[in-house]
């Protein structure tokens, strides 16, 4: 990040501690935290190279073995901790805990299409009593000038303990099942910090790339004088045309196999012009709602765009001829 003296200096953090504490028997539970110390066994490089850095933590708790790879990639502000544990443990709940060097009064949750904020500082009984806040990909803390991210791939529980946000990763219920969750885990949790607000910065987008990362796929037996008659040098699959709109789903339609639906969300609270991009030669574009149902909306999408409010879901309806750049 620029460092020059007209910008804040980013988030810093003083370094993360997996937090365990004694669990309820209850699953339905999360109770305050009472800590319970760790062992740290091993701590290593596995890479040092000019693309990507891995350094190893091997911690035990409460009878279970956390291994974790903090690592970071060239060019990327954001730093993953891959985990592999083996859980064999009773009645106890395990944080991650990262004590960012950030002061705000808010704490910003995603939730399904949209946030929902929580104070970091709860006066009222109400608030104190949800300290514990589900989220999806990401939970931010920070103002409009700077903040930090922290992302996780399969793990839903937030909590800010005075100056630490905090992610629940695993916990030992007994009860109804008494070997629930034993076993093998992986999951990915990562750390964004970044100048401007998680608007400004893209957390939305980063959250999804940690949990849908490009993939690259080598396919064998492709001869090259046939690629031309399915594979164009360059095309368009889908676009949006916006940042801060979101696909969720692009499928065939339920009634007709030549009508295919997109839905989108409005994914930061501003209002956006939609406008499909697309090879696919879509056509007859139609707003329909969740039923797939046109009935109740508005006729054609005149020139292909059309004005999003904050937060809506959006449904359309789209006809296809059948070619395309891809072929039919």
């Amino acid at each position: 990040p620029d460092q020059s003296p007209h910008k804040p200096h980013p988030p810093a953090f003083a370094g993360s501690r997996l937090r365990s504490q004694e669990h309820l028997n209850d699953p339905w539970v999360v109770s305050q935290p009472y800590p319970l110390s760790s062992k740290l066994k091993e701590i290593y490089w596995i890479e040092r190279g000019n693309l990507r850095w891995r350094l190893r933590v091997v911690r035990e708790i409460a009878n279970s073995e956390f291994c974790q790879d903090y690592v970071l990639e060239s060019g990327s502000r954001v730093l993953k901790v891959e985990n592999r544990v083996d859980w064999q443990s009773n009645n106890v709940l395990v944080k991650a805990a990262f004590a960012f060097n950030v002061e705000s009064d808010r704490l910003t949750y995603e939730i399904p299409c949209g946030v929902i904020e929580r104070p970091t500082k709860p006066q009222s009984a109400r608030e104190k009593a949800k300290w514990e806040v589900p989220a999806l990909r990401w939970g931010e803390l920070g103002e409009d000038d700077y903040g930090v991210s922290l992302l996780n791939d399969c793990k839903y529980g937030y909590d800010f303990d005075g100056d630490r946000l905090r992610l629940t990763l695993l916990r030992g219920s007994n009860w109804p099942d008494p070997n629930a969750d034993r076993g093998i885990h992986y999951f990915t949790y990562a750390i964004y910090p970044h100048f401007g607000s998680w608007r400004d910065a893209g957390t939305v987008r980063r959250g999804y790339e940690l949990n849908l990362p490009l993939l690259p796929r080598v396919i064998d037996g492709i001869k090259w004088e046939e690629k031309e008659k399915f594979l164009p040098e360059k095309s368009c699959f889908l676009n949006l045309q916006a940042e801060n709109l979101i696909l969720m789903a692009f499928k065939q339609s339920e009634d007709c196999e030549q009508k295919w639906i997109l839905r989108f969300y409005e994914a930061e609270g501003k209002e956006v012009e939609f406008e499909l991009g697309s090879s696919l030669d879509l056509r007859e574009i139609r707003e329909v709602n969740l039923l797939e149902d046109s009935s109740v909306n508005s006729g054609e999408v005149e020139g292909r765009s059309l004005d999003i409010l904050p937060w809506k879901v959006v449904s359309l309806v789209a006809k296809n001829s059948g070619k395309s750049q891809f072929g039919n």
